[in-house]
């Protein structure tokens, strides 16, 4: 119950961020494919790097979001699982 309860939530942050992030092209939607490695610490896929890799640009704008702080240390080993660096933000 409260881990459905934590998927809703993180779910309703990531639609209302969705909105925000769009003017600046770096709206959240195409990372949804990681959401396996994010609420269950998988591997990322290799569909999740791909959305990863395209929105690397905007890593520092995510991990300095403090509506995304929670996930900030998966995030960067997403990053790292990905092969990506850890931006310097």
């Amino acid at each position: 119950m409260a881990r459905t309860a934590l998927c809703l939530a993180m779910v309703v942050v990531i639609l209302g961020q969705i909105w925000l992030s769009q003017a600046a092209d770096c709206g959240i939607e195409p990372l949804l494919v990681c959401a396996a490695a994010v609420m269950d610490g998988k591997p990322p896929t290799p569909e999740c790097c791909a959305a990863v890799k395209s929105k690397y640009d905007c890593a520092c704008e995510y991990l300095k979001n403090p509506d995304y702080s929670r996930f900030v240390p998966l995030a960067k080993k997403i990053l790292l699982a990905c092969k990506l660096q850890i931006p310097t933000c």
